[in-house]
């Protein structure tokens, strides 16, 4: 009776830490992320009176100009999102920054 809330115990240990998310480096280091996903915000916004196949294609050039202009390829961007999906504190604390940046750059007079 005992090896059965052993091993039952040990699979609930297990899978607990395999549910934590990952805390390490992401493929896209954080501060370039945060310029990232602002001009990738900007193309979105710059897309909006587009509608269907217009707006997809305008879309996608778009994205491959931001990826470009980075140095990131999509591959590493899309894995970088799926890793903060893991963690929505630690996405949430790089939106806030991407907010910080934004205002900043707002507020600065042109």
């Amino acid at each position: 009776m005992k090896k059965p809330f052993q091993f039952f115990l040990c699979l609930l240990f297990l899978s607990v830490f395999a549910c934590t998310p990952e805390k390490g480096p992401l493929p896209i280091p954080e501060s370039k992320l945060i310029d990232v996903l602002t001009d990738i915000h900007y193309a979105e916004a710059a897309s909006e009176d587009k509608v269907g196949t217009a707006q997809d294609s305008l879309r996608k050039v778009y994205y491959k100009e931001v990826f470009k202009l980075y140095n990131v390829t999509e591959k590493d961007f899309v894995k970088t999102m799926e890793l903060l999906k893991l963690n929505p504190r630690r996405l949430l604390k790089l939106y806030k920054q991407m907010d910080e940046q934004l205002k900043a750059e707002n507020a600065t007079p042109k």
